[in-house]
């Protein structure tokens, strides 16, 4: 058995060390305790012209705010949703810190309506603005992330209840290949592949229709021996998913 002598400074200067730690650790869990963790949505308009954080720190606005009822051409989009990336960096990191050059990135995209090859919608739901995912903006998410070294596969998902991929029905258009009537500047999620495709060749990109990929059950959270529900295995599988509504 081993004895330690302690003479009583040692003994003293051990106490107040203890009680310095102890202290340490209540202030850090004090502190961690008093962080905000509630999720927050912010909304950018294009007219944001600046502003300001609750510490007063300023927040630089878009180089050339516009009226949130203005034509927005595919330049302003692109600097817009960077803005909107900048200011939405969470205490953590920031987006392009969060994903590794090897992540396997699903962007889920809302398809919900598709525009037909008679101008009309696909399945009933008719196309209105603002009613889908504007492809301009995925564009730029994926750009970001692209020009940022973040992930080495990207793939586009979307699983429809309106609408099935054109090689399936034989239709002449799908949600995948329209270009929306020249909503979105004539811009299509095939062409928009095939560009990206080319301006960073070391990087996959690729669609992947929900509806028809690999699924896996998975039990019911909280629902022990409850009923299973399918999702598209990508969802399980991939290492970081984006959801741009």
């Amino acid at each position: 058995m081993a004895i330690f002598h302690l003479r009583r400074r040692e003994f003293i200067s051990m106490l107040a060390a203890s009680a310095a730690l102890a202290q340490q650790k209540q202030d850090e869990v004090i502190a961690t305790a008093t962080q905000d963790a509630t999720p927050r949505v912010g909304i950018v308009l294009s007219s944001f012209a600046g502003g300001e954080e609750h510490d007063g720190t300023k927040l630089a606005g878009l180089p050339e705010p516009k009226p949130v009822d203005a034509e927005l051409d595919d330049k302003f989009i692109d600097v817009w949703v960077r803005k909107a990336i900048e200011l939405g960096a969470t205490r953590a990191a920031e987006l392009r810190q969060m994903i590794e050059p090897e992540d396997w990135v699903a962007v889920k995209v809302n398809i919900a309506a598709s525009w037909g090859a008679d101008g009309s919608g696909a399945g009933g739901a008719k196309f209105i603005p603002g009613s889908i995912s504007d492809l301009r903006v995925v564009r730029s998410v994926i750009r970001y992330l692209a020009e940022h070294n973040c992930g080495s596969r990207i793939t586009l998902v979307e699983g429809s209840e309106h609408w099935q991929p054109a090689e399936r029905t034989g239709s002449a258009a799908d949600g995948w290949s329209t270009d929306w009537g020249g909503a979105f500047g004539g811009l299509s999620y095939r062409k928009m592949v095939q560009e990206l495709a080319k301006e960073f060749p070391k990087i996959r990109f690729e669609i992947l229709d929900a509806n028809f990929a690999p699924s896996v059950d998975l039990p019911a959270p909280e629902r022990s021996g409850g009923p299973l529900y399918t999702i598209a295995r990508i969802l399980q599988q991939c290492d970081k998913l984006i959801s741009i509504a």
